[in-house]
């Protein structure tokens, strides 16, 4: 039986030898199957909670999927209230879209990182009910194939879905979404206008709003505890 293995950036199993996503088209680092202990105690293993979010991750990872962000340096204390802190969720920077961390300059472009005044998270509602956290001011890919593992596997079971159906771009303030269409074989619809997102096509709508891909099957972007 081939030896697998998680990958820390898109989640999904590949073969243990690999060391290139083809999914998130990046390098996969090198981390330590368990974290080392001291004077010959147990290394560690399990699961923590983020320190950007609700989601856990296990101890030896060193990126955030879902905040698409690295994992701050022993971001893991043992014994440590395991709980994300508001003042270390990652902020987008407004010039650029590359997250961070507030208090500090983009990695990317330099500009001073801080969190916006006022601006809820945004999600988006699969079909199936369950809230995945979109970032502000960078694309994301909505479909069967999407870099955030969650919307990834929410639309799986949806044939009429195309793996990359469309991208959407939250404006760092929260207030709007814009969505292309990636020449999905079922087409985008964008709220209650009834013409389909044309394949070259930019279209902005306020939030909350609520996509068809398809025929069928409903997305709806939203703020975080609004109504859908």
């Amino acid at each position: 039986m081939a030896h697998t293995m998680t990958c820390p950036l898109c989640g999904q199993q590949h073969p243990a030898s690999t060391t290139y996503c083809m999914t998130m088209l990046a390098e996969i680092p090198t981390v330590p199957t368990e974290l080392p202990g001291q004077d010959g105690a147990p290394g560690l293993q399990g699961m923590a909670r983020c320190p950007f979010d609700d989601h856990e991750h296990p101890v030896t990872e060193t990126y955030c999927r879902w905040a698409f962000t690295p994992l701050p340096e022993n971001w893991f204390v043992p014994g440590a209230p395991q709980h994300p802190s508001p003042a270390s969720a990652p902020v987008t920077c407004s010039e650029c879209g590359m997250a961070g961390q507030a208090g500090t300059e983009c990695v990317q472009c330099g500009a001073p990182l801080s969190h916006p005044t006022g601006a809820a998270r945004t999600v988006a509602e699969l079909p199936s009910g369950r809230t995945v956290v979109i970032p502000h001011g960078r694309e994301v890919v909505i479909g069967r194939r999407s870099e955030i593992p969650d919307i990834r596997d929410g639309l799986e079971q949806f044939d009429a879905v195309s793996r990359r159906h469309c991208l959407i771009t939250i404006s760092p303030a929260g207030d709007r979404v814009t969505v292309r269409d990636q020449d999905s074989a079922n087409g985008t619809w964008v709220g209650d206008a009834p013409e389909e997102v044309a394949p070259d096509e930019t279209r902005t709508s306020t939030l909350p709003v609520r996509l068809r891909l398809g025929q069928r099957v409903y997305v709806t972007l939203r703020p975080e505890g609004g109504e859908s």
